[in-house]
């Protein structure tokens, strides 16, 4: 992970960094036997490197994996720690940004719902947009 961050980190130099960081921090949180708490860490971190190189549809694609990845089971959310929680609400209001400007009012909605139904900080920001 630390790999991931260091060439992200670089990437305003080179752009081929970005693109070794996102391959390492989507390895990341391919791995199921980590915790879940880094794998949300390191999807939402693929999609700001994603977003750096404006590979837009590939990063929506990878912050939808990150809140699905919780999804499933609302109650993981609910026992995240700090870290956890903020690394989903930050994957949910970079989505919820992209789903505003696409203006796909209900798939905002449910993203409200499930940040609701996890306790994230940010509820607000997302419902003050809409």
């Amino acid at each position: 992970m630390a790999l991931g961050e260091s060439y992200l980190a670089m990437g305003s130099s080179r752009l081929d960094y970005i693109d070794q960081s996102v391959q390492i921090l989507e390895r990341v949180f391919d791995r199921s036997n980590l915790p879940l708490e880094v794998r949300l860490e390191a999807g939402t971190k693929a999609a700001i490197g994603l977003d750096k190189v404006g590979r837009d549809f590939r990063s929506q694609d990878m912050l939808w994996r990150v809140i699905t990845l919780v999804e499933r089971e609302p109650a993981l959310g609910l026992n995240l720690g700090a870290s956890g929680k903020y690394w989903l609400a930050r994957a949910t209001l970079m989505l919820s940004d992209r789903l505003i400007a696409n203006e796909a009012r209900n798939e905002v909605e449910q993203l409200i719902e499930l940040a609701e139904a996890m306790k994230l900080p940010g509820v607000n920001l997302i419902k003050n947009k809409l």
